[in-house]
């Protein structure tokens, strides 16, 4: 309801109807953010005043940059806050620009009330950007600490495909300062030769073993001067490991464990031991996995995320496992499909997700999609493409992997036709 003075009687805080105001009165956090679009003279500005008690002076602002036809939103919310300890000072602390899908300025005032102004202590938290002299500094002790990505392992073969894998982790380690482990697994020499199990006698028994183990010998050194060919053009830490087809099963995984993110190939194996496929590996290490497709360009690395987002446990570790990757982007777009038939997406589905991730300084937006007929996976995969996003994320098997290799799933669907990166997390 609407109060007198257009101030709403619900108990408070309490907050006025969208003001329309002039773009270059907002936040200059805000301006940057449309000013970067093609589309931004399409955008409307707005204020709304935030009162904790309807006789006291405004405890902060929202303001909201609208764009209708693209039924978008970008809003920062400014709360006064003190200065320092037992001081009457104030000055200012404002969240993030925060993005998501909305039609009118009500509508997103809405959502920001419920994923923002309703947690005010957080604004007012010192983690937050203050203009006060030497606030930034100070609150750095304060700050959240974003998890990074130190040790990344990447399944590596003698072939183009193998060298544009590892110049894609090569590029990922030098954007996050990470160590860079290069896994080749050697290919067992007897592999395809009928011809020897016919052999007889000690003499010549003994002639081809040597004769496999040379050839074996040749393969890990083509694979290993591969390796050093990308790596040493650029100033990375890094180490190559070669593992016998034979011991694959056990030290695949015992390598795999101790690395935050192991990359592989698509299709398969992409480097990995000819028996596994990366839903064997991910579910046996639990270990993030990020399958790139062969045709990849290794230079175009996680700038444009696409998230897939169920409100599931295994989506939320799919958040976990990428957020060093989902900070570090251009822009990042939360999609949820058929969210009406999902209770445990709340009132405002995507809201709440979109609020911790920018809490972590990611540019979020949220895209509410329709299957329409289409499979979830399909959906995923044209919301992809239409972003042009060049890394997708997803939590893997939100239903056990029994129901869908009778039924189908997202999981088995994206894994068998992988089109961009795409990173998975159980």
């Amino acid at each position: 309801m609407i109060g007198r003075n257009g101030i709403c009687a619900d108990a408070g805080p309490y907050w006025t109807l969208p003001l329309p105001i002039n773009k270059l009165e907002l936040h200059p956090a805000l301006r940057q953010e449309i000013e970067g679009r093609k589309d931004r003279r399409a955008f409307e500005a707005y204020l709304l005043m935030i009162f904790d008690e309807t006789s006291a002076p405004p405890s902060g602002i929202l303001e909201i940059a609208l764009n209708r036809r693209a039924k978008c939103a970008c809003a920062i919310y400014e709360a006064k806050r003190v200065s320092r300890p037992l001081s009457r000072r104030f000055s200012n602390a404002a969240t993030k620009p925060l993005w998501i899908k909305a039609r009118t300025a009500q509508h997103a005032a809405n959502i920001f009330y419920r994923a923002i102004v309703d947690q005010r202590h957080d604004i007012r938290s010192p983690a937050f950007d203050t203009d006060s002299p030497g606030g930034a500094a100070a609150a750095r002790p304060h700050e959240r600490v974003n998890m990074s990505l130190k040790t990344i392992l990447v399944f590596v073969d003698f072939s183009p495909s193998g060298e544009a894998r590892t110049r894609y982790a090569v590029n990922l380690c030098l954007r996050h300062g990470a160590h860079l482990i290069g896994v080749y697994v050697a290919p067992a020499g007897w592999r395809g030769d009928r011809a020897g199990s016919y052999v007889r006698g000690q003499d010549a028994i003994r002639q081809l073993i040597n004769q496999h183990k040379a050839e074996e010998a040749i393969a890990s050194d083509a694979a290993l001067e591969c390796f050093k060919a990308v790596t040493r053009r650029e100033d990375i830490n890094f180490d190559f490991r070669i593992i016998r087809e034979s011991d694959a099963n056990e030290h695949a995984k015992l390598h795999s464990l101790h690395a935050d993110l192991i990359i592989v190939g698509f299709p398969g194996p992409g480097g990995l031991p000819g028996n596994w496929s990366p839903e064997d590996m991910l579910l046996a290490t639990g270990v993030p996995l990020l399958i790139v497709p062969d045709t990849w360009n290794p230079d175009s690395i996680a700038e444009r995320i696409l998230l897939g987002w169920n409100a599931s446990r295994e989506a939320r570790r799919a958040i976990t496992d990428s957020l060093p990757l989902l900070a570090t982007a251009q822009s990042v777009s939360v999609v949820v499909v058929d969210s009406e038939n999902n209770p445990r997406h709340g009132e405002e589905p995507g809201a709440d997700v979109a609020l911790y991730l920018s809490r972590h300084g990611a540019k979020v937006t949220v895209e509410h999609a329709r299957s329409a007929g289409h499979s979830t996976a399909e959906v995923l995969q044209m919301a992809a493409k239409r972003n042009n996003s060049d890394l997708l994320v997803v939590g893997a098997y939100s239903h056990s992997r029994s129901r869908q290799a009778i039924f189908g799933g997202v999981t088995r669907a994206l894994l068998a036709n992988v089109t961009i990166p795409l990173l998975i997390a159980h």
